[in-house]
């Protein structure tokens, strides 16, 4: 199902439930936050959170360096490692782990589960039966911040690619099987912070970003409380 027509479902608190009802304050995460797995707990943790494991053969790097079209994030960053390590041309295939930059993220999950609810450590639910006008309104208020993303299901399967298949994967949509319950749906927002091509998150990160919270009474018609 298309989750653009919903309804989906965000797990919360009472207390922030009851913020949403009165004044529409809702929580803008980011993709990275996710990585505190010991501050958040197992089932919202994620110490992979946005990365893939690319493996990358002698033909694609020589495929890569001839052909320019070849474009997306994955082939871009292979050739800026290869220009700085112009030996792994020597190599016959190697792996190499990629990591989306950091994103504002609002997740939500597509089926009911108050089993998952409880394993959160969450009490209340908040039904958005119109995720379009939902995420929309969300879009407009975080704007002069924040780049219109998307609204996707994650792909639950294991996060070791080829580099041929890889560019046609979003690595922020990539989940390990063990969430599949979850059944999780992301919205997305790229960051309007200036980000070098060179990014990688071990020797060049990116700017951190930080948690928002937004308050729109014209979300409030969006959804039901549970």
């Amino acid at each position: 199902m298309d989750p653009r027509h919903g309804p989906l479902f965000k797990y919360l608190r009472r207390e922030h439930l009851a913020a949403f009802t009165s004044a529409g304050t809702v929580r803008i995460g980011t993709l990275h936050e996710y990585h505190a797995i010991d501050r958040l707990g197992e089932h919202i943790g994620d110490s992979e959170e946005g990365m893939v494991f690319c493996l990358v053969r002698r033909e694609d790097l020589l495929r890569i360096g001839a052909d320019v079209s070849a474009c997306g994030p994955l082939a871009e960053w292979v050739r800026n490692m290869v220009r700085k390590s112009p030996e792994a041309r020597l190599f016959e295939h190697f792996f190499a782990n990629y990591m989306a930059r950091d994103q504002y993220a609002y997740c939500v999950t597509g089926t009911y589960n108050e089993e998952a609810m409880r394993q959160f450590g969450y009490d209340a639910c908040l039904r958005i039966d119109n995720p379009l006008g939902f995420f929309g309104c969300i879009s407009e208020d975080i704007r002069e911040r924040a780049i219109p993303g998307a609204l996707f299901r994650c792909q639950y399967r294991d996060r070791l690619f080829r580099y041929d298949e890889a560019d046609a994967i979003h690595p922020e949509s990539v989940k390990t099987p063990r969430y599949a319950y979850q059944n999780e749906v992301r919205a997305l927002w790229g960051s309007r912070v200036p980000w070098s091509p060179d990014f990688h998150p071990i020797d060049n990160p990116a700017p951190v970003l930080a948690p928002m919270l937004v308050s729109d009474p014209r979300l409030i018609p969006f959804c039901t409380p549970m």
